[in-house]
């Protein structure tokens, strides 16, 4: 009878330690790593940076970085009543980018239409403080 009260017992337990887990690679999800500012496409997460004329996008799934090779983009930024569009190329293992006019991301929106090898088209939004 110990036994089957300590193994009742131990079960919730052990199923509560199993569900807490995925927790844990949550905990840096919607975060910014490079100062820039995330969205989510559903199926993977994206950091715009913009700084010193250019903009980048680094591509993750949730913490892991997702490599870009392969993949492009469309990128339309609005500041101060101005209108760019880039084409976005990969400019590092897990980053699309583009040379902007753009000197600072203070104010700025953006609309982002991501491809990445092997899925749908994901659009996602970004706005700047």
């Amino acid at each position: 009878m110990p036994r089957t009260i300590v193994a009742l017992l131990g079960t919730p337990l052990l199923i509560a330690t199993l569900l807490g887990q995925p927790a844990l690679a949550h905990d840096d999800h919607g975060k910014p790593r490079w100062g820039g500012v995330v969205a989510d496409a559903g199926e993977f997460q994206a950091e715009l940076v913009i700084q010193n004329g250019q903009v980048k996008i680094y591509l993750s799934d949730h913490a892991a970085m997702l490599p870009a090779q392969g993949a492009s983009g469309k990128l339309t930024l609005l500041v101060g009543g101005k209108k760019e569009e880039l084409a976005l190329a990969q400019v590092s293992d897990s980053a699309l980018g583009a040379a902007t006019g753009i000197r600072s991301a203070r104010g700025a929106k953006a609309v982002a239409i991501i491809r990445l090898p092997g899925r749908e088209p994901a659009t996602l939004r970004f706005a700047f403080r």
